[in-house]
């Protein structure tokens, strides 16, 4: 039976959680990376989520900066390891149209 759709609103923005994980590996596994500059960023963030999928999550929004060390797309002036100097506050795009309608990628 279809869900009716609560927000007319077809895409909505999200904190990244559990119930949306599967989706994100599966659009990971199809080739899209988080990462416009640096390809290997999808493969990374699946082995960091094969590994542990809670620490994961808890790092996509981590306002402390206490992340691990963050690998810059821009040219830095310091050939040094650069540390996280920055919160993370990743959201994702869910199309609420798409997951009230079709079954969640296993």
């Amino acid at each position: 039976m279809r869900q009716e759709l609560i927000q007319p609103t077809p895409l909505q923005l999200v904190w990244p959680a559990e119930e949306y994980l599967p989706e994100y590996v599966h659009a990971l596994e199809q080739g899209w990376s988080p990462d416009t500059i640096r390809s290997e960023a999808g493969r990374e963030e699946l082995a960091r989520i094969a590994r542990d999928q809670v620490t994961f999550l808890a790092l996509q929004v981590d306002p402390e900066g206490n992340g691990p060390r963050v690998t810059p797309s821009i040219a830095v002036t310091s050939a040094q390891a650069i540390s996280r100097i920055v919160a993370a506050y990743c959201v994702w795009l869910v199309v609420v149209a798409w997951r009230t309608a079709q079954p969640t990628p296993r």
